[in-house]
């Protein structure tokens, strides 16, 4: 994984860039297309597997046909075009561990090859490659871990398809303010690094605590492997709770938790300062609850505009709580809620979602559960507009979600 918080779901690897739709688009023309919804796979392979001397080792490699959608035009003959290359892909990992697994050190590298001529047509990079090392190390008694990685990326392909990735929504080069990197239409390689490292007491008592920092590159790109969010920033926390896991008073358990962070982008601008409390538990009926605040910052937005200059983001306050009774019996209920607001510009959401579990037997599960979102908001994004100078046009959105959900389970023996 490449983070937590927002960027918990990143990685190197995400398993389902193999098989995935076809990237490419096809006109109809007035009449229609018929595409297959998923990508070939005409082969794949996997090992993984751990030897006795502590090395794990995971390695797969796979190969993606290309793929045709059939356009019958309005008028004339129908024809075939192309929409997804042939595609290699490659994934290696290995870890060595020492010390009983409490220290351990690791490679990661992947890969991906196009067809060239097919990629540069549908403006896709042709080469993906990253890797890197990571490690961990535990010491005072286990209680304390240092862990990190450090990680590169280089992708090749067309002009196109290298000004696309630099003009993606992770990194923004022709913003006109952007005074660290330099958007270059004829480029056809794009490099960038990725670091994190982190300390963290973890056991121990009942005080827990770390800090850490992260930073990715303007130019880290994964997401032909793998998957990515963000580039561009320079990311650090703190973090310290008191975990309470002995029954005391009316809990079972408790804890507290204060996370703080602040974040830049390779400019130095700050582009997200924040900090939140939550506190949850477990009581003696074995119901569970819990409650959080979370206050945003005044901060610098380099995306909100699109492409545009940075934009002044004002300061957010988010709350969010919910309870759920004894999951051991028969019918067990949830509340979840959230909220947050803005009030410089009069924008706030909401979200409320019950859940009712009925477990009739050891075998068979029904879930039943709602879920009603309020949204206002002025930051809905209309589209810019360029005359003498460019015009970025926001709306004021309000919207409400109304949901319901149902499902039937039962347990294979």
């Amino acid at each position: 994984a490449l983070g937590d918080g927002p960027e918990a779901n990143e990685s190197l690897f995400y398993s389902r860039r193999i098989g995935r739709r076809p990237q490419g688009w096809a006109n109809p023309q007035g009449g229609y297309v018929d595409m297959e919804d998923q990508t070939t796979i005409l082969g794949a392979w996997k090992l993984s597997g751990k030897t006795s001397s502590g090395w794990s080792i995971g390695a797969m490699h796979a190969v993606t046909s290309e793929e045709q959608a059939s356009i019958v035009p309005g008028s004339g003959n129908p024809f075939d075009q192309t929409v997804e290359p042939f595609s290699n892909y490659g994934v290696l990992r290995l870890q060595k561990d020492f010390r009983e697994g409490r220290s351990a050190v690791g490679f990661i590298g992947t890969g991906l090859m196009r067809n060239g001529s097919v990629a540069d047509d549908l403006q896709l990079r042709s080469n993906a490659w990253s890797g890197g090392v990571d490690f961990r190390h535990r010491f005072a008694a286990d209680t304390w871990q240092v862990s990190g990685y450090v990680l590169g990326s280089h992708v090749t392909g067309s002009e196109e398809a290298i000004a696309r990735t630099q003009r993606s929504p992770a990194r923004l080069y022709q913003r006109p303010d952007a005074g660290h990197v330099t958007y270059d239409p004829t480029r056809t390689s794009l490099s960038g690094a990725s670091a994190d490292v982190g300390i963290m007491k973890f056991a121990g008592g009942f005080w827990r605590m770390g800090t850490g920092v992260q930073t990715r590159t303007p130019g880290f790109e994964v997401n032909d492997v793998g998957f990515l969010n963000n580039a561009d920033f320079i990311s650090t926390w703190g973090w310290l709770g008191y975990h309470h896991t002995q029954a005391q008073g009316p809990f079972r358990r408790w804890m507290v938790n204060l996370n703080g962070w602040n974040v830049l982008d390779y400019d130095g601008n700050r582009i997200g300062t924040g900090a939140n409390i939550n506190v949850n538990g477990q009581f003696q009926n074995f119901w569970h609850g819990y409650v959080g605040v979370n206050q945003q910052f005044e901060a610098l937005s380099n995306g909100a505009l699109r492409g545009g200059p940075l934009f002044r983001r004002e300061a957010q306050t988010n709350i969010w709580g919910g309870f759920g009774t004894d999951g051991r019996k028969a019918v067990q209920l949830n509340l979840n809620g959230w909220g947050n607001v803005r009030p410089e510009s009069d924008s706030w959401a909401y979200g409320i979602s019950p859940n009712l579990r009925i477990r009739p037997s050891g075998r068979a599960t029904f879930n039943v559960g709602a879920f009603v979102n309020q949204n206002l908001d002025d930051r809905q994004w209309v589209q810019r507009v360029s005359t003498d100078r460019d015009h970025y046009v926001f709306g004021r959105i309000d919207q409400t979600t109304l949901g319901l959900t149902a499902q039937i389970g039962r347990a294979h023996v």
